[in-house]
């Protein structure tokens, strides 16, 4: 949700004028404002973390798939990924390094979530 100053700053003045002396407005004022702007450039700095897109769907499933970690049943060939996710570390906002896709599917019973990690050097895996 975003709020932009020009929604916010009425409110807070309706809220000065009623509950704050003359005197301590201009020091509500200041604060308030600062207050705003940390926010703006808090929601400016967790939002350039996100991949793209922000949402994930998860999938309807009948059967349960098996829980032996290999990802081949007919429900998760079929499930919608994602797969573009950035750095943290090393380059934070850069695309990832190695190749990671998500799915969810659902059953009447349970949660199913499917991660497929990829590397370019699988050799050197110990």
């Amino acid at each position: 949700m975003v709020l932009s100053y020009r929604v916010i700053a009425p409110v807070a003045k309706s809220v000065i004028r009623k509950f704050v002396k003359i005197d301590q407005r201009i020091a509500v004022k200041k604060i308030i404002h600062k207050i705003l702007i940390i926010l703006f450039l808090f929601t400016g700095f967790t939002a350039a973390q996100k991949s793209d897109p922000w949402m994930i769907r998860a999938m309807f499933c009948d059967e349960a798939p098996v829980l032996d970690g290999d990802l081949n049943d007919p429900c998760w060939q079929k499930v919608d990924k994602i797969s573009n996710f950035t750095q943290q570390e090393l380059v934070e906002g850069e695309p990832a390094t190695e190749k990671t896709q998500i799915g969810i599917i659902y059953t009447k019973k349970a949660l199913y979530i499917g991660i497929w990690c990829f590397d370019s050097e699988p050799d050197k895996i110990v």
